[in-house]
């Protein structure tokens, strides 16, 4: 096949360029709309979430869900005092982020720790692990850690031990501070996964949520567009539903098609 001619070279090469041109042109004009759809989402979504104090309630939920294998509701109001001063104030302590929501339940969760004997219920609670299917036989069943630092912290809270009562303070001492810090551990990964959960159900019910307005707003668009109510109201869901889903990413979009379109000029 012989080689193109310089002059239908350079043709073919503007009929690409303003086909180029054209497509980047149309795209830019969805994606900014798109975009916008976005940031009124968003928007609406951050109105919402601060007028009905959304993030209070879902930690509210999310610490009751938490607790629900708990004893007794004891359990509930300790945790209460020991973060949040008392039940009162709970609305204070569940309208903060995660993060200072799980420093404060980490800080009461050492206070219960340090004296099982003043919050045995959270203590019971915050200690409590799951049972084998087949428990070894009781006569050779090791002291629960649980068990052994309450007993251990409960001679800490006597008056010192007498000369007589010292060898066998000693000789409890050591497996009362290994049992305290294998408890320290395991709470603490108690609250990574509480935390852990928290952060991940809540980034996704506001993902849902945003999707969910920005199809309803793209459709509101659509539907009182002129040219477009002709279309079937099932066309004009399908595309709403896509420009819901696509328009978070819309900014990203924009940027890159500006900066193709100032490239090629």
């Amino acid at each position: 096949m012989s080689a193109l001619q310089p002059e239908s070279a350079t043709k073919l090469t503007d009929q690409i360029s303003q086909v180029m041109d054209r497509w980047t042109s149309q795209s830019l004009d969805y994606a900014i709309l798109l975009a916008a759809v976005g940031t009124i989402s968003m928007a609406f979504l951050e109105f919402v979430k601060a007028i009905t104090r959304a993030r209070l309630h879902f930690h509210r939920y999310a610490i009751s869900r938490w607790l629900r294998f708990a004893e007794s509701d004891r359990a509930f109001e300790e945790l209460m005092t020991l973060a949040a001063g008392g039940k009162e104030n709970a609305a204070s302590l569940f309208d903060q982020p995660s993060g200072k929501l799980m420093g404060q339940l980490q800080a009461a969760a050492n206070v219960a720790l340090d004296y099982p004997h003043m919050y045995k219920p959270l203590y019971e609670f915050l200690t409590s692990q799951p049972q084998p299917r087949i428990p070894p036989p009781k006569e050779n069943a090791p002291a629960r850690d649980a068990d052994t630092w309450r007993s251990f912290a409960e001679q800490l809270s006597r008056a010192p031990a007498s000369a007589e009562e010292r060898p066998e303070f000693l000789a409890t001492s050591r497996s009362g501070t290994q049992a305290r810090a294998r408890l320290g551990h395991l709470v603490a990964r108690k609250l990574d996964s509480l935390q852990n959960w928290i952060e991940y159900r809540w980034a996704r019910l506001n993902q849902f949520v945003s999707v969910a307005l920005g199809a309803v707003f793209f459709y509101v668009f659509l539907n009182t567009t002129p040219a477009l109510r002709s279309e079937s109201r099932f066309s004009l869901l399908a595309v709403a539903m896509l420009g819901g889903l696509i328009a978070p990413f819309a900014k990203d979009i924009v940027t890159a098609l500006s900066g193709l379109r100032t490239r090629r000029t």
